[in-house]
């Protein structure tokens, strides 16, 4: 040992082949260099302690030999190293410093090889051993830093940085000692894994890291990477992650290990991947992709956000039953998609993550959602997509591809998965179906299904049901080219297009008799033994065929569909009242209106000799105000779905009203009426008295019209249903009632020959139906009350034009129009029979997408007569509607 200048202030340098031992307290105000020119080591043991101002571990100079080493170690309970200022290990050239067996060394800053070409290793281990730093320790700033914390042993700082500059650092931090306290790395401030350098951590078998926020891949160029594995083995962070942010970062949390990350102030994203454009970043649970499946770790966050860059959560486990619910929030960056890579074992996904809007690919292992997933999903060769949660948004593809399943459900147990989006099952595909009792796998979707040939069908259990309905969809296209049945015997497979249902039906020897669900739930009340007697003997004594109808018959279905026949009454109140509105807002191809205007009353010339300026009587002006009347009358027929029959439908009123100038433009009315509805199918038929009372107004700007109406329609209906089986006549009566409101908006465009007008409507309906008890046999049904909204959106284009034909001129008009409806299109009701439970009954449902089609003609036969005649039909899938109009307007 050898000091150079006055000791009070120089540097004291250690080196030499003989290691310098303290073992007493030394106070030095200076530097203390181990190994600077030459080799150097010093041990400090035995309670002996140093206190400097700064130490260097293996420093060195310009122009001196390079490659020298430095070694300190401070071993045992009272052995102390403690700097005011900074500790350098491996500042120019190699510095190693073990802290064991309880000693301990304090610095206010720390740098483990700190510049290029330098190395530095620090081992802190044992019980009570520990290093604390004030401010900032770096690992491998420039050159190459290690620190290892083991068995018990403990480093304390305000923030840390493993791999700054163009340095590469490693942080390992493993065990506990024998009394089970873990090794353990604490800051208070945040951690950097590659900051713009290369950093790893690494968290293994029982150790602890805390930091507030954690960071890994900082800077561009920076690549950092932390493993915690291990049961028993933490890195807690009090605020947010950060994987990639500018550059690349990977965190792998593994065997049994726990990731805590707490809230990022007013964001609550706790979890951030590839934050920007040209970031990477990957989160790891079990084992990264291309590695061999590893037990899982814990992640301990309730949510996660995709950035811009390149980002990635890989499930790449053994495990049978994880749980992962953090939520993944959508993007604050329109462009963060992110993918999610499932690769092996099972995996829950019971968090909201309906805000993804990225990809998830399932190649491996079997992905349960019991929370919520958006996004693109597709299970992939080898993958399976399951659960009881809700899947996708109205733009998500959901895949089932070659070798890929999707089951419903969960493991051993039947469930429902709800489904928004397209479904696709691509050949070589597998829908897998689990039956139940009276339960079964089913799939809600609202979109579209798509079943390319070649895909299969697999179902297994225990059936007992006439029927279950295992997938119910917007529209449905394909069928499966091979059903495994799995045992289940004595089923087929039944598709309806119509309506998107796929369902599973008890066969009958070589007679198929399917059993609708409205069939299946009548039966279903006869199967307990709890409806009355009389029904059970009459319908079990049948044969399949015979029996079918008669459930068919006793469902009531016929109620739910009056439903559907009331909501379409209000179609043509809406069109009536529109066809007034359009006539005084300038509307193309608006029908002959009769109406009655205001004159004022003429009067009694007082003298004759000042009849010249007396006033005189004011001709009738209807443009200020005018009341008219007008018919309406319409006929269709739905078609018969479900097991049901067809239904025949008519209605006919009258409407009468009112309508002046509020102001400028804007005209406004009132107006009431009645109509009669009919109603009928092979097995019933019903009638609806209906009163109607509303208000509508309308104005133009230049072209653009505006015209909307409300309306409140009241009905008193009644129903009579012919239950052969039991030679029984069952009748019905009850109130209704509709709240109905429209508006529309269009556009006048004058030509030479003829006026167009493109325009779209919004129309909804609220339906609100009484409950009541039918009279006449032991198979009247009590059907409990209900309630439907449904919202029609119109988009088309009308034409009118003027000809002459002979001596009467006519105007030609017409118009064409796509209807597309929403909400409530299966009305469904309630029923139940003297005794035993209720049942739902759904009846035919309304067409969501209608073609409109309207032409008419309005030929001034004279100049004081008009003859209008108009012909409107409404084409969709299972109803076709149509109504004729005739009006003969005279003047006097």
């Amino acid at each position: 040992m050898f000091c150079t200048h006055a000791e009070a202030q120089a540097q004291w340098i250690i080196e030499g082949p003989v290691p310098d031992e303290i073992t007493s307290p030394v106070n030095f105000n200076g530097s203390v260099i181990v190994g600077k020119y030459n080799n150097g080591t010093l041990i400090i043991r035995d309670g002996g302690s140093i206190s400097s101002t700064r130490g260097n571990i293996g420093d060195g100079d310009i122009g001196h030999p390079s490659g020298i080493t430095g070694a300190v170690t401070v071993t045992g309970a009272g052995s102390t190293w403690t700097n005011s200022q900074i500790l350098f290990i491996g500042s120019i050239n190699n510095g190693a410093l073990t802290i064991e067996n309880g000693g301990a060394v304090n610095s206010t800053t720390g740098f483990v090889g700190q510049f290029d070409g330098s190395t530095g290793a620090v081992t802190v281990t044992g019980p009570g051993s520990t290093w604390t730093t004030n401010d900032e320790l770096n690992i491998g700033e420039d050159g190459t830093g290690t620190l290892t914390i083991a068995a018990g042993g403990s480093v304390s700082s305000v923030s840390g940085f493993i791999g700054d500059g163009v340095g590469s650092g490693a942080v390992t931090v493993t065990g506990a000692d024998a009394n089970g306290n873990a090794s353990s790395w604490t800051n208070s401030d945040g951690l950097h894994i590659g900051y713009d350098g290369t950093g790893t951590l690494t968290v293994e078998n029982g150790g602890a890291v805390s930091s507030t926020n954690g960071f890994i891949g900082q800077f561009e160029g920076g690549t950092g990477t932390a493993t915690v594995t291990g049961v028993g083995s933490t890195w807690t962070n009090s605020e947010a992650l950060y994987i990639g942010i500018y550059g690349a970062g990977t965190l792998t949390i593994a065997d049994g290990a726990e990731m805590t990350v707490g809230t990022e102030g007013s964001s609550g994203v706790m979890i951030y991947l590839a934050n920007v454009t040209g970031s990477s970043g990957t989160l790891n649970i079990g084992a990264a992709s291309g590695s061999s499946a590893a037990a899982a770790g814990k992640l301990n966050a309730a949510s996660l956000e995709f950035g811009a860059g390149t980002g990635k959560l890989v499930f790449n486990h053994t495990n049978t039953d994880y749980d992962f619910s953090t939520s993944i929030a959508r993007p604050s960056n329109a462009a963060g998609q992110g993918t999610i890579e499932h690769l092996a074992g099972s995996t829950k996904f019971s968090g909201d993550s309906s805000a993804f809007n990225g990809t998830t690919n399932i190649s491996g292992g079997t992905l349960y959602v019991t929370g919520s997933l958006g996004g693109i999903i597709n299970a992939l060769a080898g993958g399976t997509l399951a659960g009881t949660g809700t899947i996708g948004t109205g733009s998500s593809s959901i895949t089932i591809g070659n070798d890929g399943r999707l089951s419903p459900g969960l493991d051993g147990s039947v469930g429902t998965l709800t489904m928004t989006g397209s479904l696709n099952f691509a050949s070589g595909s597998t829908y897998v179906v689990q039956v139940s009792g009276n339960s079964s796998d089913t799939i809600n979707l609202t979109g579209t299904v798509t079943i390319a040939s070649g895909a299969a069908l697999q179902v297994s259990g225990t059936a007992t049901a006439q029927s279950y309905t295992i997938l119910t969809a917007s529209s449905l296209t394909g069928t499966f080219s091979t059903v495994d049945w799995g045992g289940v015997s004595g089923y087929e497979v039944a598709y309806n297009e119509t309506n998107g249902t796929i369902r599973l039906l008890r066969a009958s020897g070589s007679q198929s008799a399917f059993l609708t669900p409205n069939q299946s739930s009548v039966a279903s009340v006869m199967q307990t033994g709890t409806a009355p007697a009389g029904l059970i003997s009459a319908v079990s004594g049948q044969a399949s065929a015979q029996r079918a109808e008669a459930l068919q018959q006793l469902s009531g279905q016929s109620h739910a569909d009056m439903n559907s026949g009331l909501v379409k009454i209000n179609t043509s109140v809406n069109n009536t009242v529109n066809a007034r509105i359009r006539a005084v807002t300038s509307g193309v191809a608006a029908p002959t209106v009769p109406v009655l205007g205001y004159g004022e009353e003429k009067k009694t010339v007082t003298d004759d000799r000042f009849a010249a300026f007396e006033k005189k009587e004011v001709p009738a002006d209807p443009d200020r105000f005018a009341v008219w009347a007008n018919g309406f009358g319409s006929w269709g027929q739905a078609g018969a779905t479900d097991g049901g029959s067809s239904t025949g439908m008519a209605n006919a009123g009258m409407l009468a009203g009112g309508d002046a100038i509020i102001t400028g433009n804007l005209r406004a009315g009132v107006f009431g009426g009645f109509s009669r509805s009919y109603f009928d199918d092979s097995n019933s038929k019903g009638n609806s008295s209906n009163y109607h009372a509303g208000a509508y107004a309308g104005t133009s700007w230049d072209a653009l019209s505006f015209r909307t109406g409300l309306s409140y329609t009241w009905y008193d209906v009644n129903t009579k249903r012919s239950i052969s089986a039991l030679n029984e006549t069952v009748e019905g009566k009850y109130d209704a009632s509709s709240l109905n409101a429209f508006g529309e908006v269009s556009y006048r465009i004058e030509t030479a020959h003829a006026a167009f007008e493109p325009f779209a409507s919004l129309a909804h309906t609220h339906l609100k139906t009484d409950g009541f008890t039918e009279t006449g046999g032991i198979s009247a049904l009590t059907i409990g009350s209900s309630t439907s909204d449904t919202t029609y959106t119109t988009l088309g284009m009308r034409a009118s034009t003027d000809v002459n034909l002979g001596p009467v001129t006519a105007s030609l008009r017409g118009s064409l129009g796509w209807l597309y409806a929403f909400g409530d299109l299966n009305a469904t009701r309630t029923a139940r029979f003297a005794t035993g439970s209720s049942f739902s009954v759904t009846g035919t449902p309304l067409d969501r997408n209608a073609a409109l089609v309207e032409t008419g003609a309005d030929f001034s036969l004279t100049p004081s007569s008009t003859l209008g005649i108009t012909y409107t039909s409404q084409f969709g899938k299972i109803a076709q509607e149509h109504g004729a109009n005739a009006r003969l307007r005279l003047q006097f």
